[in-house]
């Protein structure tokens, strides 16, 4: 049986072939029906290598977990073994690259991973009169909540190809001995080039020696701005390269601007914006809405739409709990709207189940930390902490999405 890297090693080939099959053509009807039908083979064997890969990852970590349970077994053996040997402390990036929750990360395109550090501080640095723990501000806020709506994948290529399909639906009755329609299908190849997150911070080995606190530098701060830096870039990102293309920029979206003359406040203008955008997913994308996604500005907005005998139109309820609009379950995030320069505020979609869209990670968030990172650094005991992750959006059918303008 072939092992773990000699499978990703087959995958990574078969992916390339592929690759050379859709660069052959410029255009998707030039394929031949042979061409198709090598491209749902290949498509094939990628799926079933990428189960095998999946089964191999659990085993080892049932051989991982298995040895872990015998290593506590062995330090719960008499007294009369040898004492055990104390190992070195291993550094911050170590630690981290080596967390299962990392792992993890890589191996299945999990989000949002928890990682834990531990530093070890003794009695000869620590004093606590001199322990300013302003020093190390509070963690953010979680800024990934437009980033969990949509489920990720992994790729080993530097460009993510796709299609995004168009069809015409031709069906109809027919009486007997009559021609049958004939449907049509269109393929537009896609590419999503992968670009890297990445941000640093020069920090002094004193700092990380003396501050227990110094760690929400490492798995806060910088971790927190790489995402909420990728959570704007998939809402608006613009495609000038490096930037990516976000959600809002492909061709096909469905787009509707609140105007009060086409929508009078007094009729609830503003909601039955966000209803006519659930209209369009449903009839234009073919798929059934999960989400209201909306800049904490134009939820505001929208809650606080009242009739003529101001009574507001969402009811008192719509203020409490999960919010909702039209039986959505509504997303805030601050990396929409005014507050960052779009006029885009409200986004209706179906963004679950990878149907319309995918966040494809070539690698997951990677955190160093390197006394060599600068000129001069390493002489004055400066360290440079870094994290960084490289990442691509695929949006296979944009008329699964609807955006929203002028809603604050």
């Amino acid at each position: 049986m072939a092992t773990l890297k000699e499978l990703r090693n087959e995958k990574a080939a078969k992916s390339n072939e592929l690759a050379d099959i859709f660069d052959s053509v410029e255009e998707m009807s030039e394929l031949t029906s042979d061409q198709k039908e090598e491209i749902k083979r290949r498509n094939q064997e990628l799926a079933d290598i990428g189960d095998s890969i999946t089964e191999l990852q659990q085993l080892e970590e049932i051989k991982e977990s298995n040895e872990k349970v015998e290593e506590k077994v062995a330090k719960t053996a008499p007294i009369y073994q040898e004492p055990e040997v104390e190992k070195a402390p291993k550094s911050l990036g170590q630690q981290f690259l080596e967390s299962n929750a990392y792992k993890s990360f890589v191996d299945h395109g999990l989000k949002n991973i928890p990682f834990e550090t531990k530093t070890t501080v003794t009695t000869s640095v620590w004093t606590r009169d001199t322990i300013y723990q302003q020093v190390i501000p509070a963690i953010e806020p979680d800024p990934n909540p437009a980033l969990d709506l949509v489920d990720s994948i992994n790729t080993d290529q530097t460009t993510y190809y796709f299609l995004q399909e168009g069809s015409t639906n031709n069906a109809a009755e027919k009486a007997e001995g009559s021609a049958a329609p004939e449907d049509a299908f269109t393929y537009t190849a896609v590419t999503a080039p992968v670009s890297k997150f990445i941000t640093t911070l020069p920090i002094t080995a004193e700092l990380l020696e003396d501050q227990a606190g110094a760690q929400a530098y490492f798995d806060g701060r910088l971790a927190n701005h790489v995402m909420q830096r990728l959570e704007k870039q998939f809402l608006i990102g613009g495609a000038v390269a490096p930037n990516i293309r976000g959600l809002t920029q492909h061709a096909g979206i469905n787009t509707i601007t609140y105007t009060a003359g086409a929508f009078p406040a007094t009729a609830g203008g503003k909601l039955r914006t966000v209803l006519d955008g659930i209209k369009d997913v449903e009839v234009n994308g073919k798929l059934s809405p999960d989400a209201v996604l909306m800049s904490p500005a134009a939820y505001n907005a929208l809650v606080a739409q009242v009739d003529g005998n101001n009574n507001f139109m969402l009811g008192a309820s719509a203020l409490a709990g999960t919010p909702t609009i039209w039986g959505l379950p509504v997303t805030k995030s601050s990396q929409i709207g005014g507050a960052v320069g779009t006029t885009i505020d409200v986004v209706v979609g179906a963004f679950g189940g990878s149907l319309a869209a995918n966040h494809v990670f070539r690698r997951g968030m990677e955190i160093s930390i390197s006394e060599n990172a600068a000129d001069g650094d390493f002489g004055k005991d400066i360290l440079t902490i870094k994290a960084s992750l490289r990442y691509a959006l695929a949006v296979y059918k944009p008329q699964a999405f609807t955006r929203i303008n002028d809603i604050e």
